[in-house]
């Protein structure tokens, strides 16, 4: 009799264990940290770099075949419309003029060839490598006279001087590069896994790598409706577009040819609820949630979330910013005991 009395105590005791421990875990607080959420406008943007010139460039061409007898201008001179560039000596050696169109076509072609290695072969420089490469079997026009005067057909400072004194050019290669730096835009290359989210009129800010304190802002001119390999060398498959930028600041400091960092506004959204990321879990089904403390009690409150702007997350629904929310919920279970243990939480 004894030994049933002492068998029913410890079935008794067991059980008592098993019923009791689940109520004494769900009834003592856990200790756990929480945070209020943050309001804030947000925007999601896309960062690419660049480099500025100028909005308006003009090359200049020999009419023909000549020998370079005297420039008048050097890099960086500023000239007016129909100023003089260079004197050209025409020769009616038929042998020489040949000579001289097919060194031309040489010099475009390895040119051509080396801005295509480098990926910054642009459109219409691709249209002349074809005609490049028969440049030299080509018959040299006649001289309309043995000596010319090149002028400037607009204003603008010389960018490039493509050759020296006693040097051969070529119609088939620029002489000079004229540019109106008054007024300069930005050149950038976008991914194409980004490319999608970047449209005409959308809003830049643009940080130069050589004024690093100067914020430039302008918006998405043009998208090229191709893109391109980086360079002929790269194995990566990869591709980019080029995406031209305005500038709306004054660009008398910018010079052609600087390095840009930009970041284009793809999506904004003003007065957002903000969480640190870590607040947000998800449950067996992927759907994602927080818990929240509610009269000493963790409340499990399914939400939405949106952008993420550094290390937090955008609460699209689910709370109204009232609540205060368990950082890292883990295991926590709804209707769990909970004591708080604030700590502040800034916004980034």
């Amino acid at each position: 009799m004894r030994g049933f009395l002492c068998l029913a105590f410890t079935i008794l005791l067991v059980l008592g264990m098993f019923w009791v421990s689940p109520y004494r875990a769900m009834n003592q607080a856990e200790t756990v940290e929480t945070v209020g959420c943050e309001r804030a406008d947000i925007f999601n943007a896309v960062t690419m770099s660049g480099k500025t010139e100028s909005a308006s460039e003009t090359k200049v061409y020999a009419p023909s075949a000549a020998w370079v007898e005297k420039l008048y201008v050097s890099q960086g001179t500023e000239v007016k419309k129909g100023e003089a560039l260079a004197l050209l000596q025409v020769t009616e050696d038929p042998e020489k003029l040949r000579q001289a169109t097919r060194e031309a076509g040489e010099k475009m072609l390895e040119s051509l060839l080396q801005d295509a290695q480098d990926g910054s072969l642009e459109e219409d420089s691709q249209a002349l490598l074809s005609r490049a490469v028969g440049a030299g079997m080509e018959e040299p026009p006649e001289p309309a006279q043995e000596e010319y005067i090149l002028y400037a057909p607009c204003g603008g400072t010389v960018m490039d001087v493509f050759f020296s004194e006693g040097e051969t050019v070529s119609p088939l290669l620029p002489c000079f590069t004229l540019a109106d730096l008054s007024q300069m835009v930005v050149k950038a290359q976008v991914g194409e896994e980004n490319l999608p989210q970047i449209q005409p009129g959308m809003f830049a800010e643009m940080t130069l790598t050589a004024f690093p304190d100067t914020r430039l802002t302008g918006k998405v001119q043009s998208v090229a409706p191709y893109a391109k390999a980086a360079s002929l060398l790269d194995q990566s498959g990869g591709v980019s577009t080029d995406v031209i930028f305005s500038i709306s600041n004054d660009v008398a400091d910018v010079k052609p040819g600087y390095t840009v960092s930009v970041k284009v506004r793809t999506e904004s959204r003003e007065d957002t609820l903000l969480l640190p990321y870590p607040c947000v879990a998800q449950d067996e089904q992927n759907r994602e949630y927080v818990m929240v403390v509610q009269e000493g009690r963790a409340k499990k409150m399914p939400v939405e979330t949106g952008l993420e702007v550094g290390e937090q997350v955008e609460i699209t629904a689910g709370l109204t910013g009232e609540e205060r929310v368990i950082r890292a919920p883990g295991s926590l279970k709804g209707g769990q005991a909970v004591a708080e243990e604030e700590e502040a939480y800034e916004l980034g």
